[in-house]
């Protein structure tokens, strides 16, 4: 996250009228939301820039706590409010603005817990896998492939002559095989589609500068947004924003 705060208050209070005085905190306020505003859609951009798809979830991932006449600081970053089933946005793209090894998503959770993802690897989607519009796995694909392989059962789809037998199985780490270390899928007629591939798992390249990007952002807005929030207070000599 990142914080947007101005400093000297006291200092440019004793330069003031009364009056001036009185509107300072007001003006001020307005000038931190409004700039943190502009931190936010700045973030946005850059996420849209390093993202080839994001998905809904993540172009709402962002928010600004704004500023008041009490607590002259607006605060801009990612959610970490974790959804039903999901993950925190704060977390799901930490590594973008950080660097390093990326967490485990909910699925490799899944996946581990059941005996199928080694320590230290990740699960990344195979050819067989249903992707949606943005490029992740398809929920209730991996809802059915994780019963399937808890009860080791083959489930039949289709009907008549179309019925098929279904069989999901894991190929471990080290196994004698030409597959790949994953998870598959097997239809009645061999044939065989990788849903999962297990790699090691790397590191990621820091992508977003977010300091940096709040840093411009304030460095040529806040001024400007200040006078222009002064004047505007002064005119109306108004004190109710914000309370």
């Amino acid at each position: 996250m990142i914080t947007v705060k101005i400093e000297g208050m006291e200092e440019l209070k004793s330069r003031l009228s009364n009056i001036g005085r009185d509107q300072l905190p007001f003006a001020t306020a307005m000038a931190i939301t409004k700039t943190a505003k502009s931190v936010e859609a700045r973030l946005q951009s850059d996420m849209a820039g390093a993202f080839s798809s994001p998905s809904p979830y993540v172009k709402r991932a962002t928010f600004t706590q704004i500023a008041n006449k009490r607590d002259l600081t607006a605060t801009v970053g990612l959610k970490d409010m974790t959804p039903a089933g999901g993950t925190a946005p704060s977390l799901l793209l930490k590594e973008h603005f950080t660097g390093g090894v990326r967490g485990h998503k909910p699925f490799e959770k899944a996946i581990e817990n059941i005996g199928g993802l080694p320590h230290g690897y990740r699960a990344i989607p195979g050819a067989g896998i249903k992707l949606d519009a943005y490029g992740n796995p398809n929920r209730k694909e991996i809802s059915e492939m994780l019963g399937a392989l808890r009860a080791k059962m083959q489930v039949y789809k289709g009907r008549g002559k179309r019925l098929m037998l279904i069989g999901y199985f894991i190929v471990p780490i080290g196994a004698q095989t030409k597959l790949h270390p994953g998870i598959y899928k097997r239809f009645a007629r061999q044939s065989i589609k990788p849903l999962f591939i297990f790699v090691q798992s790397a590191a990621y390249k820091k992508v977003i500068n977010f300091e940096r990007s709040a840093n411009e952002v304030v460095s040529s807005e806040f001024q400007p947004n200040f006078d222009a929030a002064f004047s505007f207070a002064m005119s109306t000599n108004t004190m109710g924003f914000a309370k």
